[in-house]
């Protein structure tokens, strides 16, 4: 895992994606250990009133577009809007039509 890619922990449901990761692992202490010193290491951000309105708009818009969405896709995007920020996934097509949301893979 490379440390210059988190500048912050966007919230707690990402902890959990991490840690179903680290229980499917054939290495699950290595990987755990790992994962356990970067997420130390940053500040984390709180799932607040702000950024929980800002995600349901996003999810709320994908739904009358007849788009699919899912709810932890779309509060990562109100988080990563409201701070500006760039978030690292898995699959960018996730994040597809989510306006002032930036992502890479």
């Amino acid at each position: 895992m490379d440390r210059q890619l988190f500048r912050r922990c966007d919230r707690s449901s990402t902890i959990f994606e991490l840690y179903v990761g680290i229980s499917l692992s054939k290495k699950a202490e290595e990987e755990k250990s790992k994962i356990v010193l970067v997420l130390t290491s940053l500040p984390q951000l709180a799932l607040d009133f702000q950024l929980a309105c800002e995600g349901s708009s996003i999810y709320g818009n994908k739904v009358q577009r007849g788009m699919r969405v899912d709810p932890e896709d779309a509060m990562l995007a109100g988080i990563v809007k409201v701070y500006r920020e760039i978030t690292v996934v898995r699959n960018v097509r996730h994040f597809e039509g989510m306006e002032g949301v930036s992502v890479e893979r």
